[in-house]
């Protein structure tokens, strides 16, 4: 929708009594946010106290094709046409070259024929310095694809820019010891590198995929993205066509995506993509021929050519008669079935059919840049001018030292030729000193986002201050706020301060959020018994924003028999005052290098401790676990049983994690100061049980939310879905609501609280049936509502400090520390503890039963013992007196199965 659509539409609605907001998307294709973006602010200009609805996927999503948050390439090569085998004997590999701005690659991907692998066969990628394998990086061990006929090995390692390395696939003999093809092309066709079999250099090359974090985000304004009731296969007789318009700011096309069944699909069997103006096909703009797909079903053409915005093209795909010369099905959808794309329709051999493919038409990508600081609500404008400068101040954070871009928001229509805009970058509005380039366009280069590429080296946690102005006799419009919305700053005109902020977002340089710490000296090693844990302090890195995902040591696992248990966890010290996750592993999960999935969120630049324990079992002791032979990590020291040692634990910490990407890339399009709440959907009530990443995705939601200073939304489960999520009952509903409170959550929504139709899908009942009628679900529901009515206003001003679990343990959680002022009467009480301050910095405790069958009483004692200490009451919302022993420090409450109950401390304690 363009802005004139959002506004006409938000005219309609403005004055009903009803409009609590806007509807903007449900789960949205990430290759869409900037628009969804756009339209977010664009309805909060209309009426800004409204709340814009967009709501995003859980963790438990698929993160390549619902998430879309793929890593970017940085070497490829996927001609394909030839293959071969794998085995013990028979190693594979391939020399590349990383791009120029390339420092760590994520994982590997290659083409294999899966049906030829069994579940004894493991396949390991390692990667190298070079083929004579001096120095090894990373390995990555498979029993099984994990991405259909394109595995992708895991390898998260640090990388140097515009470097040749080398990667070699191995067999571990296993099943038939034989898997593949392991596909190639027919003859040399990658220019940076070369294929080797057995240390032989080859005449062809793999198929490979060298991927980077994320890097990219990709944006596609036009798709029809719905493929349930229409399939075609192409050949050449048979040609595929669609025509689309391209959006109001598409002035490049990148890659086309359309949705092919490659199974079908020989490596002779040429598919020919051509981008016409129209289907009469009197202008070619670009054609793509491949001859095997290079993203699975999800088939991307670059096509790489200039086009005009709001016009009319056609696409047509085309066979060039090779093989069986069919590929297919190529999807689609008509109307009945979602398909809604105006301004377009689906043509076979010329003829126009009344349906649509399923296709996607991406512009260049969008660069993922750290966002520094930002004002994003439009709501008045200002005038740029010879005789008018513009300006703004802001705030750099603290660990940033570089400044790479700034962009406005401007009404790009009042841009008219021969005017000039150029932003510097100051020190303050007295202009002392400038940093950076001095930037001139003479047009815009980003439509109404104009990017000013100031590319400046600056201090951290230091204000500056960047000034538009005009050269020329026309005047430009660029969007401010109403009154000072941006706490860090201020819009100035003409050097003096008004009350209001520019719209507009610093960047910092091109990062990839992962991080990488290890220390791969090796020499020696140790055995790991029930009486002899081994363990290591580490510093995290500066500027870390992801939690500790994996750490992999270097052990012998041809000594680990699968009745021994290894848990690796992971404490804020030595003293192990506080478990911060741990991971249980009862064998290797990557050949000599297993990785504990210990989903740890820490703190920068600060130092930590991981213990390996050993549960006891077989014949309790398990070696190699490597070291080196001396002090090679300055860092930290190895423990051995608790004592220090003269040498380091091999290890690799690796921070990732691909929903936090996903996370954050929809705050900072949006914008922190416009996005009133950050929202999710996660149904933890499922068939197979509690969701094993529930807890996760609280944690991930939380964090995102501090860091970026939204406040959070999830939905609750009132709903079952047949063959995927069980009806809840009431104490499931009360443990929904209180887990989430305990996180910090600021909104709650049930879904559904009607029960959807039978053409939605087979729901069964929810709060209210399909007649109109209540449920049994309606009275618990009605009585939790009110409790949270009554808790909200208190809730809502406070700030979530931390989260801690006793007694059982889930994915991402953190234990309850030994020296916390509130802990439980025994370290198996099966509660969460929630700390929270209000603005004056008043401490509250939200405690909640973890159980969802057992009414169960806790003792909590506190130290050091406060006077007193009351309960917001659920009824009416005031604090009362607590069974709070002030002479003990100790109280007692009964919790129902899933209750939460919020204690406040006396102000001051």
């Amino acid at each position: 929708m363009s802005d004139a659509e959002i506004d006409d539409f938000a005219d309609d609605y403005n004055a009903h009594s009803g409009l609590g907001g806007f509807y903007v998307r449900d789960e949205p294709d990430t290759s869409r946010w900037q628009g969804y973006a756009k339209a977010y602010n664009r309805f909060l200009f209309n009426k800004t106290n409204a709340i814009p609805y967009a709501n995003l996927f859980p963790t438990y999503a698929d993160p390549y094709t619902q998430l879309e948050i793929a890593p970017t390439p940085i070497a490829s090569q996927t001609v394909v046409g030839n293959g071969t085998w794998v085995n013990s004997t028979n190693r594979l590999g391939q020399t590349f070259k990383t791009a120029a701005d390339s420092n760590y690659i994520f994982a590997i991907e290659l083409n294999i024929d899966a049906s030829s692998w069994g579940s004894t066969e493991g396949l390991t990628l390692t990667l190298w310095d070079s083929p004579s394998k001096t120095v090894r990086l990373s390995s990555s061990t498979l029993f099984a694809t994990n991405n259909g006929a394109f595995p992708r090995f895991e390898l998260l390692t640090a990388v140097s820019p515009n470097t040749t390395y080398y990667w070699e696939l191995t067999h571990n003999g296993g099943g038939d010891n034989s898997v593949g093809w392991v596909t190639t092309s027919t003859s040399d066709a990658y220019a940076d590198g070369a294929a080797y079999n057995t240390g032989t250099v080859q005449a062809n090359d793999f198929y490979f995929k060298a991927l980077s974090g994320r890097a990219q985000i990709p944006v596609s304004p036009v798709l029809q993205s719905t493929r349930d009731d229409v399939s075609h296969y192409v050949s050449s007789t048979n040609s595929l066509g669609q025509t689309f318009r391209t959006s109001a700011e598409m002035d490049y096309i990148g890659n086309m995506e359309l949705y092919i069944n490659y199974n079908t699909w020989s490596t002779t069997e040429g598919l020919t993509l051509s981008l016409w103006n129209s289907p009469a096909k009197t202008t070619l703009l670009s054609s793509k021929t491949l001859y095997s797909t290079n993203n699975m079903n999800h088939v991307l053409f670059a096509m790489n050519t200039a086009v005009t915005p709001n016009t009319d093209y056609y696409w047509e795909l085309t066979h060039n008669g090779g093989g069986d010369n069919s590929v297919g099905p190529i999807s689609g959808a008509s109307s009945l079935n979602g398909a809604d794309l105006p301004n377009g329709s689906a043509y076979i051999n010329g003829t126009m059919q009344n349906w649509d493919f399923y296709f996607k038409v991406f512009k260049k990508p969008l660069a993922k840049k750290t966002l520094l600081a930002s004002q994003t609500l439009l709501q008045s404008v200002s005038s740029v001018s010879s005789a008018a400068r513009l300006g703004q101040t802001f705030l750099n954070p603290a660990n940033n030292t570089k400044i790479d871009t700034v962009q406005l928001l401007i009404d790009s229509n009042t841009w008219t030729a021969g005017n000039t805009l150029t932003l510097k970058l100051w020190d303050s509005p007295s202009r002392t000193t400038q940093f950076g380039s001095t930037v001139t366009l003479p047009f815009t280069n980003s439509f109404n986002n104009p990017a000013f590429a100031v590319n400046a080296t600056v201090v951290p946690n230091t204000s500056y201050y960047w000034e538009l102005t005009l050269s020329g006799s026309g005047s430009i419009t660029v969007w401010n706020s109403a009154g000072n919305v941006y706490g860090d700053g201020s819009a100035y005109i003409n050097g003096s301060a008004v009350a209001k902020d520019f719209v507009f977002k610093a960047f910092g340089a091109a990062a990839i959020s992962d991080k990488v710490l290890e220390q791969k000296t090796t020499g020696s090693g140790t055995f790991v018994s029930s009486a002899s844990p081994v363990g290591q302090t580490f510093r995290t890195p500066a500027n870390l924003d992801r939690m500790l995902k994996y750490v992999e040591l270097y052990i012998d696992y041809n000594t680990w028999a699968s009745t021994e248990a290894l848990t690796l966890s992971v404490y804020d010290n030595t003293a192990k005052n506080q478990l911060l996750g741990k991971a249980t592993l009862n064998q290797t999960n990557n050949g000599f290098y297993p990785r504990f999935p210990v989903n740890a969120l820490l703190k920068p630049d600060t130092t930590y401790y991981f213990e390996l324990s050993h549960n006891g079992g077989g014949d309790n002791s398990v070696g190699w676990v490597v070291h080196s032979a001396t002090n090679a990590y300055t860092d930290g020291t190895a423990y051995q049983s608790g004592t220090a040692q003269t040498w380091d634990l091999y290890f690799r910490n690796l921070y990732t994690e691909f929903y936090s990407d996903y996370l954050d890339e929809w705050v900072d399009l949006v914008g922190p100061l416009s996005l009133k709440y950050l929202s999710y959907d996660h149904y933890p009530f499922q068939n197979g049980g509690l969701t094993v990443d529930y807890f996760l995705n609280l944690e991930l939601v939380r964090d995102t939310g501090l860091r970026k200073k939204v406040k959070t939304h999830m939905f609750l489960q009132s709903v079952g879905l047949g063959g995927y999520m069980n009806r809840p009952n009431e104490n499931q509903m009360r443990w929904n609501v209180y887990t989430g409170l305990a996180y910090g959550m600021k909104g709650l929504s049930w879904f559904t609280w009607k029960t959807p139709e039978l053409i939605e899908g087979p729901f069964t009942t929810a709060i209210i049936d399909r007649d109109g009628n209540k449920t049994d679900l309606y009275a618990p529901v009605q009585t939790l509502n009110a409790e949270i009515t009554r808790l909200g206003p208190t809730l809502m001003g406070l700030t979530n400090r931390d989260v801690y679990h006793s007694g059982s343990t889930y994915t991402g959680v953190r234990g309850v520390p030994n020296n916390f002022f509130w802990k439980p009467g025994n370290s198996s009480d099966d509660v969460i503890l929630s700390y929270y301050q209000n603005a004056l910095g008043r401490k509250y405790i939200m405690a909640v039963n973890k159980s969802l069958t057992t009414t169960t009483s806790f003792t909590f004692n506190l130290n050091p013992k406060p006077a007193s200490v009351t309960e917001v009451s659920k009824t009416t919302g005031l604090e009362v007196a607590t069974a709070y022993n002030t002479v003990t420090g100790s109280l007692t409450a009964s919790f129902l199965p899933g209750e939460g109950k919020l204690y406040a401390l006396p102000a001051g304690y």
